[in-house]
């Protein structure tokens, strides 16, 4: 192979990893935007779902779990999510990113009166720049629901103290 064509070949693969590298900074840019999107639909949930009705929620969120019966009118349904993803690893001159992980979140919600009155969030494991994004998928549903105007809710009293 003569010099010239050596050259050129270098620069098409120097161009081809240059494009690369850019489209994987814009991926995981990409990325970073969507949990920090998840984030806020699960940080919003506690007080969004509130009022919602026991078959709303069944609606939206599907069947619990889990089910407990708490203290005299209070009903307990639990919620879990557990995925792991990829196993692959990028690797980029001088960086190496792995593809690899596991979220998880374990949601509970009190009923009174068929109602929620109360969303609690366990177990999370979800990125720190994005806290709670793990438990998205669990009330992404209803979220969007509730905002179209889909359900609606009625407001249920808050435990006395």
């Amino acid at each position: 192979m003569g010099k010239a064509r050596r050259r050129a070949a270098g620069r098409v693969g120097q161009a081809a990893s240059t494009w690369r590298l850019s489209a994987c900074l814009l991926a995981s840019g990409l990325g970073a935007g969507c949990e920090l999107r998840e984030s806020t639909i699960a940080r919003s949930a506690p007080s969004l779902l509130v009022g919602l009705s026991a078959n709303d929620l069944r609606l939206c969120a599907g069947l619990p779990d889990r089910t407990a019966i708490g203290t005299a009118d209070a009903r307990y349904w639990s919620y879990e999510r557990f995925t792991t993803f990829g196993t692959g690893t990028v690797t980029l001159p001088q960086i190496g990113v792995s593809l690899s992980g596991a979220e998880e979140c374990r949601m509970t919600v009190e009923l009174v009166e068929d109602r929620v009155r109360r969303i609690a969030f366990a177990r999370t494991a979800s990125p720190p720049s994005a806290p709670k994004a793990s438990c998205a998928p669990l009330v992404q549903s209803c979220v969007e629901m509730i905002e179209s105007g889909r359900l609606a809710r009625q407001i249920v009293p808050s435990p006395e103290r």
